[in-house]
């Protein structure tokens, strides 16, 4: 506990996936059981069946360009999590500039997520990675928040040119857990839209412009999965 106290206490940013991995072993413990790596980034130990140092410590704070200033929470959120960070908005946005900010999980999500963007714009991408480039939103790049401890993920608006957007948030799978996911969280999913295997896709959210009132339609989630099969081109 004293080791665990040091670490929060301390000004050093330590990468998220090497303390949860080694559970805040002392550095000579670490050093004993042989089995441990030490990041060079953070100068913290980790399970190196875990936490590689290939992956350069991506979630340590202090190698990406800081978040502009005048940020404002995005409008045209219709989906996702709205208070996942500290800061309370998942998607930041200067108005005026065509730029979304979209928050990072401190995690390996996180590192997928920006590491996807990151290869598919790559230079010198294969060819099969740069035919996504037309159905995604440019990637800008990964930017800090010092002040929350939070990294959010610079894409380009598609929504900069419009002011009125009828908007759908979809989720294309049948599936939305991974091949070592839990009993417990492949229910959890299943259970979110019972259709799901059937349509081959998951309705999120969605915002629709109603010209008459100058209003925007936003219904929640419970609304959106109760939407049966053969419902959804009236409904969603």
């Amino acid at each position: 506990m004293k080791y665990l106290l040091t670490l929060l206490n301390s000004h050093v940013s330590y990468h998220p996936q090497c303390i949860a991995t080694h559970l805040y072993l002392p550095r000579s413990s670490a050093n004993e059981t042989g089995s441990y790596n030490r990041c060079t980034t953070c100068a913290l130990f980790y399970g190196s069946s875990t936490c590689t140092e290939a992956d350069a410590c991506f979630m340590c704070f202090g190698q990406y360009a800081s978040l502009p200033d005048g940020l404002v929470p995005y409008s045209f959120q219709v989906a996702g999590h709205t208070n996942s960070t500290r800061s309370g908005a998942a998607l930041l946005h200067r108005p005026g500039i065509p730029i979304v900010y979209k928050s990072l999980c401190l995690d390996g999500r996180g590192q997928r997520e920006a590491a996807f963007y990151r290869e598919v714009y790559d230079s010198e991408a294969p060819e099969t990675l740069r035919l996504l480039r037309k159905f995604l939103p440019q990637y800008i790049g990964v930017f800090q928040c010092l002040h929350f401890r939070e990294l959010y993920l610079g894409l380009s608006d598609l929504f900069a040119s419009l002011s009125r957007p009828n908007i759908c948030d979809f989720k294309l799978g049948t599936v939305s857990y991974g091949p070592n996911a839990t009993q417990s969280k492949i229910t959890h999913e299943d259970s979110k839209y019972i259709w799901r295997r059937t349509l081959g896709f998951l309705l999120c959210g969605m915002q629709i412009h109603d010209s008459t009132h100058d209003t925007f339609f936003q219904p929640d989630k419970n609304f959106c999965r109760s939407i049966a099969p053969h419902e959804m081109l009236d409904k969603g």
